[in-house]
């Protein structure tokens, strides 16, 4: 799913799916890998960085983690598997179990 190219979600969403992924990078302890690094950070801002780049709170360097746009992504996929699993299940009584099932099942 990350390796596709064929990346289109609503500009609206790019900015806070964008510092959401950001704040779970930073999160995460990264391997020290320049391939994963570039697989998983973005070199250089853009549009949907617009909000980080706001948020960043020194001028001269960058703090905040920049995430690449596959991992923007992966996360708003994540982000509407588990919306539509709680609007067909959430009612139910489903636990978060039962959504990673399905979800990795779908995948």
């Amino acid at each position: 799913m990350l390796h596709s190219n064929n990346f289109h979600f609503p500009k609206e969403d790019n900015n806070a799916t964008a510092y959401v992924a950001g704040y779970i990078l930073k999160q995460m302890a990264l391997p020290e890998c320049e391939i994963c690094s570039t697989d998983l950070i973005s070199e250089e801002p853009s549009h949907e960085h617009t909000f980080i780049m706001f948020k960043e709170y020194c001028e001269n360097k960058r703090k905040l983690i920049y995430p690449s746009h596959k991992v923007s992504k992966f996360i708003m996929d994540i982000h509407n598997k588990l919306y539509e699993f709680l609007n067909n299940y959430g009612h139910k009584g489903e636990s978060p179990q039962n959504f990673i099932q399905r979800s990795l099942f779908a995948i």
